[in-house]
């Protein structure tokens, strides 16, 4: 399976989780919103209802009725934001497709050191800004394909700790891929829970493309989990140096 196959199977399975998370993360405050106003809405038509002398039953059936029709509308928008999602991946992939077929020289530069930083979206999260700023240091683990892999997230209200392990997974031209799982602790002045990370990180090879070194665009993609918190998905980009 060449790079762009893995690449095509790790979507395949974020999209999947995706769907799972759309469905069963911890609600926005839009939707937080929109769940308070639907069930106010609700409990006045069923007021109404009971003071035109319907039956509790059939009152009841009404509001329920309007609380079916809320969640297939927004169950709908996240069907249509996933596909978005999938089509936007699939374009890249079919450029990326072009790509390699001009420059199909194979890369077999496996870095000892890495550090890299940047910036990372998380729109569910509930204790602190939905941006957030992260490092990472890596150190390859002998001379295999196996890196010991920290990270650090910080926001104004919190912060996150982590290590685990990387594995490049693969690689071609100035492309890389490696996967990610690591766990650690997240701090805030509420409290200190325990916080889980998977996913992975597709890298670009820039400074290699002007004989500069190893200077490299990092995007990341990682599903993650805070102690009695929903599975969230979080999107990085950034920059990293090899040495």
């Amino acid at each position: 399976m060449d790079l762009y196959g893995v690449i095509a199977l790790v979507i395949g399975i974020f999209c999947g989780g995706w769907d799972f998370v759309c469905y069963f993360h911890a609600p926005s405050a839009r939707e937080k919103a929109e769940m308070l106003e639907a069930r106010a809405a609700g409990l006045e038509l069923y007021r109404q209802m009971r003071k035109k002398g319907a039956s509790r039953s059939r009152a009841a059936n009404k509001p329920r009725t309007m609380k079916l029709d809320h969640e297939k509308r927004t169950g709908v928008a996240k069907f249509l934001g996933t596909a978005t999602l999938v089509w936007t991946v699939l374009a890249v992939m079919a450029a990326g497709k072009c790509v390699q077929a001009q420059t199909s020289d194979t890369v077999t530069y496996t870095p000892g050191y890495l550090v890299g930083a940047g910036v990372e979206y998380n729109r569910y999260n509930t204790a602190g800004p939905a941006m957030a700023g992260w490092t990472t240091f890596a150190v390859q683990v002998g001379q295999s394909k196996v890196y010991s892999w920290s990270t650090i997230e910080l926001t104004s209200t919190t912060s996150t700790v982590r290590t685990g392990a990387g594995y490049l997974f693969a690689q071609s031209g100035n492309w890389s891929l490696v996967a990610l799982g690591d766990a650690g602790l997240a701090i805030s002045p509420a409290a200190t829970l325990g916080s889980f990370s998977a996913g992975g990180v597709m890298f670009y090879d820039i400074g290699q493309r002007f004989n500069k070194g190893h200077l490299y665009l990092m995007g990341v993609i990682r599903v993650t989990s805070i102690t009695s918190n929903s599975v969230q998905p979080v999107f990085e980009i950034g920059v990293g140096k090899s040495f």
